[in-house]
């Protein structure tokens, strides 16, 4: 399995539309400093700085296979110019999505050119392996009640049986990946955090 060999701790924190994710990292974040002596960083996928992003908010990239490839080339571009520098610097890095969600809602698609499988191997080559990866795993209809409550310009499309499948495909790609663990998200932002901080922290002992 490929790994990033760097003295910085990688965190990667995963999960269906609405289950949490960039709550939890702030929150997570802001709890480290009081265990870690270290630059404590988080970020995100897919990032606004990569040209790639930028590429596909203008339009660019709308059938599988462009649109894949661009995905790919976005976060070959956050690996290099975003996490890895940190890591190297002997940092945590706390990542809200990673090459994960490409899988999942990949695997989802009536119309994917590249088994799920196939995807995983290709990504597992392109990219380091996390220290510590947490999927969120939460009920579709309480993540749809959490996308509702956003402002609508940040809610996106929400396509329910696109939910459902993906949350299938989480489930299923973290039992097979090492290292990986499943977190109930369900309950209170604070109640979910003490889980993950506990087992990132026994994790590191």
């Amino acid at each position: 399995m490929n790994t990033h060999n760097y003295p910085g701790l990688f965190i990667v924190i995963d999960g269906i539309d609405g289950s949490g994710k960039s709550t939890l990292v702030k929150n997570l974040a802001s709890a480290l400093h009081s265990y870690f002596d270290l630059g404590i960083n988080t970020t995100y996928e897919p990032h606004r700085d990569s040209p790639y992003c930028k590429l596909k908010n203008k339009g660019v990239g709308r059938e599988f296979k462009t649109d894949l490839g661009m995905y790919t080339a976005s976060r070959l571009w956050h690996l290099a110019n975003v996490i890895m520098p940190w890591l190297k610097n002997g940092d945590v890095v706390i990542s809200d999505r990673y090459y994960y969600s490409t899988y999942a809602y990949q695997c989802t698609s009536q119309t994917s050119l590249i088994a799920p499988v196939e995807l995983h191997n290709m990504y597992s080559l392109l990219m380091p392996h996390p220290d510590i990866s947490i999927i969120l795993d939460i009920p579709v209809a309480d993540a749809i009640r959490r996308i509702k409550k956003r402002p609508v310009a940040s809610r996106g499309m929400i396509n329910k049986s696109v939910l459902h499948r993906a949350a299938g495909c989480y489930k299923q790609f973290c039992s097979s990946l090492p290292g990986c663990i499943s977190i109930d998200a369900t309950g209170p932002p604070d109640d979910v955090l003490s889980k993950i901080l506990a087992y990132i922290l026994d994790a590191r002992i």
